[in-house]
């Protein structure tokens, strides 16, 4: 599986958490959410806009992507491999 870079991984985290503790995948819960811990809405709302963009299209362009395809084998087999139930 590749590895993301630090930037990657701090965006995915935020987004993990902030549709975790809004319990919806919107866009605008998890800012709200991320938001509560510290900064300001809008501010959350479009650091989560800017991890949708892509690389290019971002503030700060970025050749890395994360693609998905090469991600979701080993992360299936992870799941699985978690899975308690018969």
């Amino acid at each position: 599986m590749p590895h993301p870079a630090k930037a990657q991984t701090r965006g995915l985290a935020q987004w993990a958490y902030g549709t975790i503790a809004a319990r919806s995948g919107c866009l605008t819960a998890a800012a709200v959410a991320l938001a509560s811990v510290g900064g300001t809405v809008a501010a959350a709302r479009q650091r989560l806009r800017e991890r949708l963009l892509d690389g290019a299209d971002r503030a700060r362009p970025s050749p890395n992507q994360i693609d998905a395809r090469a991600c979701f084998v080993p992360l299936t087999r992870r799941v699985l491999s978690m899975w308690k139930s018969d």
